[in-house]
């Protein structure tokens, strides 16, 4: 299952380059790694080769080490390229065995050179599915190897932490002012980012901070009813919801 992951996750890459702005050199390039990879996978899925086929060199395990070779070489021979980086999003979203087949397709391309994986997901939602996937690995004291299985995977781990109360403050008023402040008005975000980096800790938008950036222009009075009540339950929703902006 992880070669047959790693052409698909390839063929994907290759419907985000817009033909008309890559260079011929990244086209070819692109189309010889997939070549390669699809080469790959099918060569591992197949039957495992009998003793008289290892000894005419078609072990599916010589094809998977060539194609990190090639894979290795072509992308080496990008000049032009300073990365190929690979994002993988809502990777806790998908069943246990997707997860662990998307690693081990990932792992074809480990220490290949300019070469790196985002991988966006809960840490804990994922351990959990590679602890389901080996049940039959437990340590002494009952708990799975989901956590030591992601420290040999991820070389950085980047925590988003949770919303204070001030940023979950700042987050509801922004979408209070995208829902009633026309397109041509909601410019108040610039005004946002340069007071956060002024002050941290503080509220970044406000009735106040919108008047500033809006000048002359009145704001619209469904704008300033509901920052009204949202004054009011923000700190509540703040501390009850852990600052998770997807459920403020």
């Amino acid at each position: 299952m992880a070669l047959t992951t790693a052409p698909a996750m390839l063929s994907g890459m290759a419907g985000l380059v817009d033909p008309s702005l890559a260079s011929p050199e990244l086209v070819q390039a692109g189309a010889s790694i997939l070549g390669a990879a699809a080469s790959a996978g099918e060569q591992a899925l197949q039957d495992p080769p009998n003793d008289a086929e290892r000894s005419e060199g078609t072990d599916p395990t010589g094809e998977v080490r060539a194609f990190k070779e090639q894979f290795a070489t072509l992308v080496g021979n990008l000049t032009h390229v300073r990365a190929v980086v690979v994002l993988i999003d809502d990777l806790d979203w998908c069943l246990p065995a997707s997860v662990v087949d998307t690693f081990e397709a990932v792992r074809l391309f480990l220490n290949s050179p300019k070469t790196a994986f985002v991988v966006a997901a809960h840490q804990l939602v994922v351990e959990s599915a590679i602890d389901s996937r080996y049940p039959e690995l437990r340590r002494a004291d009952g708990s799975g190897i989901g956590a030591d299985y992601l420290e040999k995977m991820l070389q950085l781990k980047v925590t988003i932490p949770a919303l204070s109360a001030a940023e979950a403050e700042t987050y509801m008023n922004l979408l209070l002012a995208e829902l009633w402040l026309a397109d041509e008005q909601f410019t108040v975000h610039e005004a946002v980012r340069q007071r956060r980096v002024q002050n941290p800790l503080g509220v970044g938008f406000n009735l106040g901070v919108a008047e500033a950036c809006l000048g002359d222009e009145v704001l619209p009075q469904q704008l300033v009813d509901d920052r009204m009540w949202a004054g009011r339950i923000v700190p509540a929703l703040a501390g009850g919801l852990q600052g998770n902006p997807r459920q403020l």
